[in-house]
């Protein structure tokens, strides 16, 4: 089973992702909340390494691994060019909706 504790962490990185998403034109252009994604991304990302995969869908699953392997590419990997705006406004508006959906079933279910 997993802990409220877990779920309200988790809701609460997608809110504030969401929030930094609002406007595409003022995420590309503002560094501090290019931080505050990938900080709530790589926040999202640890927490989500504590749950079960049994917990997970197949759809799921493969956005949970796509926003993993964005926070491995853009925070954990040294980039000479900095980090890829476009590839994460792209990521997380493919992927934050599908985790979102299945983090709020299981609110539902605690």
């Amino acid at each position: 089973m997993i802990e409220p504790l877990t779920v309200k962490l988790l809701l609460d990185c997608i809110k504030t992702i969401e929030l930094c998403l609002e406007s595409k034109k003022r995420f590309l252009e503002s560094t501090q909340l290019q931080d505050k994604v990938l900080c709530s991304l790589q926040e999202l990302s640890e927490i989500s390494r504590s749950i079960s995969w049994g917990y997970r869908g197949t759809i799921t699953e493969k956005a949970w691994k796509r926003i993993n392997n964005l926070v491995f590419q853009q925070l954990l990997i040294p980039r000479a060019k900095g980090i890829d705006r476009y590839k994460i406004w792209q990521v997380v508006l493919e992927c934050l909706p599908i985790i979102k959906h299945e983090v709020s079933l299981w609110k539902s279910k605690l």
